[in-house]
């Protein structure tokens, strides 16, 4: 046997070891990047149903007079409805609320912040009610992303 030959099996061998363990560590980072990802999609969804239900809760209770609406709410200015919310979002997550008069109707819009150690993520959500009959009534829910 050929001493050239077994050394030469024995390199190929080696680099075929570093190839492998080159993939290996490719699909570990792109596995682990796949989980990043996941769970930040996770989170703004979270967000986006925590948006969604402070919209509604704003809606509904503006529909049914349960918010008291200031008397310049015509002036096309946003006001603050951030305090009307009165359910927890999580201890981490900021809400801020407001509604804006345009179009003959109110823009109800919301919110939610969470900060991590890597990023912010946000989730918002906008509807808008009619104004009827000296009060408000639900006409659409806007598509937000």
């Amino acid at each position: 046997m050929n001493t050239k030959e077994d050394g030469f099996i024995s390199f190929l061998a080696l680099i075929m070891l570093m190839i492998l363990t080159l993939v290996g560590c490719g699909i570990f980072f792109v596995a682990e990047d796949s989980l990043k990802t996941q769970r930040h999609t996770e989170v703004a969804a979270e967000l986006y149903m925590d948006a969604s239900g402070a919209v509604e809760k704003i809606a509904w209770d503006i529909a049914n007079g349960r918010i008291e609406l200031p008397n310049n709410v015509k002036d096309g200015t946003d006001h603050d409805l951030t305090d009307e919310l009165d359910f927890d979002f999580g201890a981490n997550n900021k809400v801020s609320a407001a509604v804006r008069y345009e179009n003959n109707g109110l823009r109800v819009f919301a919110v939610v912040e969470k900060e991590d150690e890597n990023a912010a993520t946000f989730g918002a959500a906008e509807c808008f009610l009619e104004d009827a009959d000296g009060g408000y009534k639900w006409s659409y829910r806007i598509k937000t992303r």
